[in-house]
């Protein structure tokens, strides 16, 4: 007979998840398993899928797994981020990759305690609430709105800190807190203001401490 042609080609997964969405963490990424049937028998299934999920449109990471869905193990950092995945077959044929999705990853902020928006009569100690997922936190005081110049900093596992110098006053002083995660990516910073007022107690004594 007259030679015919044909294209072979695997079929591409689909039902991607997340997409278009905002997410607090490096998410779970799943989409619809490729699993086909024929008179109730199976005639293609996926071996292997391999993800690749790029961070302002470079690739980031690539991986693969025999499961329909796929959680990184390292932190990503807040930004935009699209990714796509692929099928492999039993003979390690990658089919075509999937339409990119997309997702926005923000850390959450944490909520700052004390002091906030008064006036402090002396060296304060700074306290904020906890966030899941913070490895650590970095405080930051500093003089300016901008934060140019830092008049106090700290990383530290609490979510309180205890200055271990005195603060100049009457000075208006801007603290913010933002979390870290285990690979040391930085959510973002929370602000707020402070202002010390040597008025309320203008005769206190800081005597240092001592132990015999």
């Amino acid at each position: 007979s007259p030679s015919q042609s044909f294209t072979l080609s695997l079929p591409t997964p689909t039902g991607l998840t997340p997409n278009g969405a905002t997410v607090d963490r490096a998410p779970t990424m799943c989409w619809q398993p490729l699993l086909f049937w024929d008179d109730g028998q199976p005639v293609l299934a996926a071996y292997k899928y391999r993800v690749q999920v790029y961070f302002n449109s470079v690739l980031l990471e690539t991986a693969e797994t025999e499961q329909a869905c796929y959680t990184p193990t390292m932190g990503y950092a807040d930004g935009n981020y699209t990714w796509r995945v692929a099928m492999i077959d039993g003979n390690a044929r990658v089919g075509d990759y999937s339409p990119p999705a997309s997702f926005t990853k923000q850390y959450p902020v944490s909520t700052l305690l004390s002091p906030i928006a008064g006036s402090a009569p002396e060296t304060p100690t700074f306290y904020w609430s906890a966030v899941y997922g913070a490895a650590s936190y970095r405080l930051e005081v500093s003089q300016s709105p901008t934060f140019g110049v830092l008049y106090d900093s700290v990383t530290t596992n609490n979510t309180r800190y205890t200055p271990t110098r005195i603060y100049q006053t009457p000075r208006t002083y801007f603290w913010r807190v933002a979390i870290i995660d285990h690979n040391g990516k930085m959510g973002p910073f929370n602000d707020a203001e402070i202002l010390l007022d040597p008025t309320d107690r203008p005769f206190k004594l800081f005597l240092p401490l001592s132990k015999r």
